[in-house]
């Protein structure tokens, strides 16, 4: 079974707002970028039935304060008995599209603290199969068809150059687009 958190800010999200900015002004992005959001999305493997996941969803969110700070963070949880990411394209003809990326850290000391932690401190032991934690990037892109908005997403997202690509450093960081969607 798979418990995934979703979390993101209640105040602005000065990291997407400075990345946004970045893209708009420095690397020209002006007439195709229309919006920059992010989310933090947890996803933990544990062995256990669906109910039992659930209880288990309920105390990760409100006991066990490693992912969600009720103070600062508005949250989604979801259980699922397997997951399925990607592939997604919708839309034809002109327009804006929404395109939703997910990257993740190679290796990632938060996961692994994550993951001591829940075995360890919280007791539950070889229930947690595996934690892994991404960031959510939702982009709004002014594109003709999809595989335009697929190609200028992917010069946002992979950092080339001082002046092409943002989000993420190939050689430490990897992505997926997780969505196509024309508005």
């Amino acid at each position: 079974m798979e418990i995934k958190i979703t979390t993101r800010l209640k105040t602005y999200d000065l990291v997407a707002l400075t990345a946004f900015s970045t893209l708009i002004e420095d690397l020209g992005l002006k007439e195709r970028l229309m919006k920059l959001e992010r989310e933090e999305v947890w996803k933990i493997l544990v062995n256990c039935d669906k109910e039992e996941g659930k209880t288990l969803a309920e105390e990760f969110t409100t006991k066990v304060k490693i992912f969600v700070n009720p103070n600062k963070h508005y949250w989604k949880v979801e259980c699922k008995e397997e997951s399925k990411e990607g592939g997604e394209f919708k839309g034809k003809g002109n327009g804006e599209y929404i395109v939703e990326v997910l990257t993740w850290w190679k290796e990632d000391a938060r996961v692994d603290s994550a993951l001591k932690t829940l075995r360890v401190t919280w007791n539950y032991g070889d229930k947690i199969k595996e934690v892994r934690r991404g960031e959510l990037w939702r982009l709004t892109i002014k594109a003709s068809n999809w595989e335009e908005a697929k190609k200028i997403t992917e010069g946002i997202v992979v950092t080339k150059s001082r002046d092409k690509g943002l989000i993420i450093n190939p050689h430490s960081q990897s992505y997926t687009i997780l969505k196509i969607e024309k508005l």
